[in-house]
Parts: structure tokens; C-alpha cells; sequence
């Protein structure tokens, strides 16, 4: 195969996974916002952090 070749079949690989990608796009709908309560994560990592994890 020549390079010009090779550089096209790459070319044309890479086309065809892009609209594959494509496809599964807005395939999740989400009804609420779900993890976007920073302070909620802020304050489990916190407390996650500062938890020792030793039975008691």
C-alpha cells in the first residue's frame, strides 16, 4: 500500500468511528441534575477524608 493510501484509509477509519461516536450522542437523558451538588460532594469527600475507617 502506498503512503497516500495508507494516509486515506486512516482518514476514512477515522470518519467512520466520528459518526459511530456521533450516534450515541443524547442517548442519556437525565431528568434531574445528578452530582452537580458541589457543596453536597465537598462536604461527603470531606467527611470521607477525615474518617479514619478503623472499626470501632
Amino acid at each position: 500500500m502506498r503512503q497516500s493510501d495508507e494516509t486515506l484509509y486512516n482518514v476514512v477509519e477515522q470518519q467512520v468511528a466520528q459518526k459511530r461516536l456521533e450516534q450515541h450522542f443524547g442517548e442519556v437523558k437525565v431528568t434531574d441534575a445528578i452530582g452537580a451538588n458541589n457543596e453536597q460532594i465537598d462536604a461527603d469527600l470531606a467527611r470521607e477524608y477525615a474518617d479514619t475507617h478503623e472499626a470501632p
